[in-house]
């Protein structure tokens, strides 16, 4: 049960709305001003009569004035209900266990009444919820998920689709792309809420593997890596979004730059078909992201993007080399891979992009 207490709502100078007079019970009070008053001058008694009387109207005043008033000033103090129900000594016990008790005079004399009071005691509140709302509705939302970099869009030079060497401008819009490929642990956890299905396990197959719950999932198809995305709300890249965020506006040959790979990315771990080491732990290469600060978009997994191979060519293409490259070329900015949308490899992950907040 909640109790809530007006300190000084419903409190009024004194003489004013709420005079200095006890209202128990007016009888009583005669009969006990009668008994002081016997055996004293008879001017005396007159004196404490005329005193009776003028407390009697006072009151009777004064409640009339709080039944005609009580809409005004209660419905001003947020609407708390009708007129008090009952008072004892100097307080007043309003619905809903609301007590408001006579304090001290207000700052000035003559405050017109308790509406003005309780107006005025109710309008801090009233200006807090106010500008918390306010706040709230003001504040802006973020472009772009806690888990994806914003790229800002700009011109993209690259590759023709249908012809290798012939170079193409392409406008990117802004929009926001995962800074980490997804993890064979969250990949799970949407398996676990009925929203996706299952990759392969077992092998260099990441799925269901409590120790590569850090690594990427891989040996999921491209049906499986869009509905992984649109759960999360968003989609894949397209392939020229995947290249911009990889590359940026420079032209360069790696997502760190021109500078041919070492230690910048997770690859040459495969022994054999049977034998090698598999994938790395996400971003576990930090020097080899991209100027927007995008993680292994060289080695680990390739990435399925939105993209047909070329015109009237449906196979799906992938981005990005994998932790089984062992060459330059394969892990560099502009190296295209082609697959069927339903394979299921162990070097093909997943990355999702994301439209940017207010486009």
């Amino acid at each position: 049960m909640l109790f809530i207490t007006l300190r000084h709502g419903l409190c009024a100078p004194e003489n004013n709305v709420f005079p200095p007079v006890r209202t128990a019970n007016l009888h009583s009070s005669a009969r006990r001003r009668r008994t002081r008053t016997k055996g004293t001058p008879r001017a005396q008694q007159d004196r404490s009569a005329h005193n009776l009387s003028r407390a009697k109207a006072s009151y009777e005043g004064h409640h009339n004035h709080l039944t005609d008033g009580r809409s005004t000033a209660l419905n001003s103090a947020a609407n708390f209900g009708t007129v008090p129900r009952m008072r004892t000594a100097n307080c007043w016990f309003l619905p809903f266990f609301l007590v408001a008790c006579k304090g001290k005079a207000a700052d000035q004399q003559g405050t017109p009444a308790a509406t003005a009071s309780v107006t005025a005691a109710a309008q801090p509140s009233t200006i807090v919820a106010v500008a918390s709302a306010t706040a709230s509705a003001a504040e802006p939302k973020p472009p772009c998920p806690d888990t994806a970099a914003l790229i800002p869009g700009g011109l993209l030079k690259h590759a023709s689709p249908d012809n290798p060497v012939k170079l193409v401008e392409s406008t990117v819009s802004a929009f926001c792309i995962d800074k980490l490929e997804v993890t064979t642990a969250s990949y799970e956890a949407c398996v676990t809420e009925g929203k996706c299905t299952a990759g392969d396990s077992g092998g260099f197959c990441n799925g269901n593997s409590s120790s590569r719950s850090s690594d990427p999932i891989n040996c999921v198809n491209w049906p499986q890596a869009e509905a992984y995305c649109k759960s999360k709300g968003g989609r894949l890249p397209t392939e020229v979004e995947w290249e911009f965020a990889a590359r940026g506006t420079d032209g360069r040959t790696h997502p760190w730059g021109n500078k041919a790979p070492e230690d910048h990315l997770c690859w040459r771990r495969k022994e054999s078909e049977q034998s090698g080491k598999g994938t790395c732990p996400v971003g576990s290469h930090p020097k080899g992201d991209s100027p927007f600060g995008v993680s292994d978009m060289a080695g680990n997994v390739r990435e399925w993007t939105s993209s047909d191979f070329k015109t009237g060519d449906p196979r799906k293409v992938e981005r990005g080399g994998a932790w089984d490259n062992d060459d330059a070329f394969s892990v560099g900015t502009v190296y295209r891979e082609k697959n069927s949308a339903h394979i299921r490899y162990y070097n093909i992950g997943i990355r999702c992009a994301y439209d940017k907040a207010g486009t």
